[in-house]
């Protein structure tokens, strides 16, 4: 048998040891079995159920080498205390990894054990946020699980997107970490140490490649000036800036706006060149943002070691006065409309 699916209520328990050593996949819902080596297994995917708790997941992994999709959703286990194995678990196969809805505990101490090839490219992580201030050693090893794993790899394309109650934090389109939660309440602060937990440590290797762009998409211009923060401490090296943002563009300001250290201006993503803007509202004025990109593009002028000019700029949809794109040009930044409407 190289297949087995199990399927039952939650309080359905088999009581021998499940021993099927050719098995390749097994799919598990609403049931708890006794565990056993199974070696040959490809797939593994529990949901909705009190078993295995960490203490034995541990050894099932760490006997089953050739396992490639890991999927484990509603697990109601307790994690087996000072009994679970410090050993770490080493998957060269592995290529996916799933976990949604269980215990901190539970999550963070799978992460902390498993150790991946760069076969490993999927890291999904589907995460009920709750009380932050106990959640950051699992957003610690969620980026550790996503980290690029050799000098061959670069990150591509990294981005973070904050969309109502939909978080995403991602190094590269193969690893990502997503978070939801019914609560619309989730403070500001908790999102910036968790991003900057995941991101440090997701990028923290010392071969990883740098990254020249990053996306930001937004559901609230209240994040933006956090978020801008936030690349700007991870990713310093951007050079192409995609932003989205549904109630507009205000935050963006800080881009003009120099913190003072030592008597000496810092500027937030100094190599920044190009600028990709979009909002969801086709009322908004792009003004004070070409405002915002000429005063920092002349600020490079006097500064260029410390700060490169903006050289190009992309409008998304809303509104710009042909006067304002003739000072552009005076500037010298080019420019592309994809979307926006020029009004006189």
């Amino acid at each position: 048998m190289k297949l087995l699916s199990l399927r039952g209520g939650s309080r359905l328990v088999c009581t021998r040891p499940l021993r099927v050593p050719q098995l390749e996949e097994l799919y598990i819902s609403g049931c708890s079995i006794i565990w056993d080596h199974l070696q040959n297994l490809r797939v593994l995917s529990v949901c909705d159920s009190n078993s295995p708790n960490l203490a034995q997941l541990v050894p099932i992994l760490q006997s089953s080498p050739r396992l490639e999709r890991l999927v484990l959703r509603d697990i109601n286990a307790a994690s087996g205390g000072t009994e679970v194995s410090l050993n770490p678990i080493c998957l060269p196969q592995l290529s996916t990894i799933n976990l949604s809805r269980m215990s901190l505990e539970f999550a963070s101490g799978l992460l902390e054990r498993l150790f991946t090839s760069a076969a490993f490219r999927l890291s999904s992580i589907y995460w009920p946020r709750s009380k932050w201030s106990s959640s950051l050693d699992f957003f610690h090893q969620a980026g550790r699980s996503c980290a690029l794993q050799g000098p061959e790899e670069q990150i591509i394309d990294p981005g973070l997107s904050l969309i109502d109650n939909y978080w995403c934090f991602e190094t590269a389109p193969d690893r990502y970490l997503h978070t939801s939660s019914l609560d619309d309440n989730q403070p500001i602060m908790g999102l910036a140490e968790a991003a900057r937990m995941f991101f440090a440590t997701s990028k923290g290797l010392p071969f990883t490649a740098r990254s020249h762009r990053f996306r930001l998409e937004l559901k609230s211009r209240l994040h933006l000036a956090d978020s801008l923060e936030i690349v700007h401490e991870n990713f310093p090296e951007t050079v192409e800036l995609d932003v989205s943002c549904e109630k507009g563009l205000k935050g963006l300001s800080v881009l003009a706006e120099p913190k003072v250290e030592e008597g000496n201006p810092v500027w937030l993503l100094p190599k920044l060149a190009e600028l990709t803007l979009d909002t969801e509202s086709d009322a908004f004025d792009y003004g004070n943002i070409i405002a915002m990109v000429i005063k920092r593009t002349q600020a490079a002028t006097s500064s260029p070691l410390a700060l490169s000019p903006i050289t190009f700029l992309t409008l998304g949809r809303g509104r710009v006065r042909s006067k304002h794109l003739g000072r552009l040009k005076t500037a010298g930044i080019k420019y592309e409309r994809d979307g926006v409407t020029v009004v006189a």
